[in-house]
């Protein structure tokens, strides 16, 4: 998206604040439903953990979680300026990066610090390049390093706009629209799980979760 405004950053700027604040009114504007909240201010007073979620709804959940003390990851791309921005008006500290891709090291490195420092750190799991519904190894190895729990969030909408040409089919939210986020109960990963009985545990833990929210919407 950023990347049709050339390399000028004033002008990114512009754009970013511009997008800020239409998707801050959108989001205002819908009936917002939270549901599980206590679980992520559980993880946050026990200690941290990790917030997992699919990348295709992350600006709901930044809107409807910006009073939770999580510090979402977000991918230091061009694109990602205007979630960044986003995360930043709406009080959050995130971390620039991606656990799956080349910065893949400094943003793991950062991410276990966070957890260490009894914070939540929220990762799209399969952001911000996919495929789609992929694990990336990064949150694995966290869990793993750390022994920390993680929650599983979803977001529904009874009526999104589907970027269709997106890798993930990302839904945003219509104005007025009726919208679920629902943040599941803390689990912690299984020891002696392989990396691909990980990577479909976690998998499992975030598409249930998904199919609640669509159910609590109703």
């Amino acid at each position: 998206m950023l990347k049709k405004l050339g390399n000028d950053p004033r002008i990114r700027r512009i754009a970013a604040a511009l997008l800020y604040r239409i998707m801050a009114l959108i989001c205002r504007s819908c009936r917002l439903k939270i549901v599980g909240g206590e679980h992520a201010r559980a993880v946050n007073e026990a200690g941290g953990g990790l917030l997992l979620m699919w990348h295709k709804t992350l600006v709901m959940p930044i809107y409807a979680c910006r009073n939770m003390g999580m510090s979402p990851m977000i991918a230091s791309s061009r694109d990602g300026e205007i979630i960044a921005f986003f995360a930043q008006k709406m009080g959050y500290d995130p971390v620039r990066g991606s656990t799956g891709k080349d910065d893949g090291v400094s943003a793991l490195k950062t991410t276990l610090r966070l957890v260490r420092q009894n914070r939540i750190v929220t990762i799209t799991l399969d952001g911000p390049t996919g495929p789609a519904g992929t694990v990336h190894k990064g949150a694995i190895a966290v869990l793993r390093r750390t022994g920390c729990p993680f929650v599983p969030l979803a977001c529904a909408m009874a009526n999104p706009i589907v970027l269709r040409k997106a890798w993930d089919k990302h839904r945003l939210p219509r104005p007025f629209d009726r919208v679920c986020v629902l943040i599941g109960e803390p689990r912690r990963l299984p020891e002696g799980l392989s990396d691909e009985e990980a990577e479909e545990y976690i998998r499992g833990a975030v598409n249930d979760t998904e199919k609640q929210a669509e159910e609590l919407l109703g």
